[in-house]
């Protein structure tokens, strides 16, 4: 779920508007959507029936080839990591160090202009950047 994070903010970054809406909340163990931790949480995989709706969200998706680049390049960067590792990167970033554990993280974002700073751990940022646009 964390990767749910680094998705948005690369979004808000690259896009200038969010990925999706729901809130992300500043939890004990990171940044979590509180919608999609209460749907799978205690689970080891992602699974189920597929509704129609996330089959539509899904195909709408794919025809927005900005986003495409975008979600495909997160999964590359963090595929390797696991959960405590993001736990710790996360917890090592801005803004979660800024920020207490009730508030939206998505709202510090914003208000902040503060994103991961692993967005910016690359060596040339303006190549990062252009795989999205």
């Amino acid at each position: 779920m964390k990767l749910l994070y680094y998705m948005q903010a690369a979004s808000l970054v690259v896009r200038q508007e969010p990925l999706f809406n729901d809130p992300i909340k500043a939890w004990k163990y990171g940044p979590v959507v509180a919608t999609v931790h209460g749907r799978y949480n205690g689970r080891r995989e992602i699974v189920g029936t597929i509704s129609q709706k996330d089959r539509n969200d899904f195909a709408k998706i794919q025809n927005i080839p900005s986003i495409v680049a975008l979600l495909n390049k997160i999964c590359v960067t963090y595929h390797n990591a696991n959960d405590s590792e993001l736990v710790s990167q996360t917890h090592n970033e801005m803004p979660w160090q800024t920020t207490d554990q009730s508030t939206d993280a998505k709202e510090k974002l914003e208000e902040r202009g503060l994103l991961p700073s692993s967005i910016y751990d690359v060596e040339d940022e303006d190549a990062f950047w252009d795989q999205f646009l």
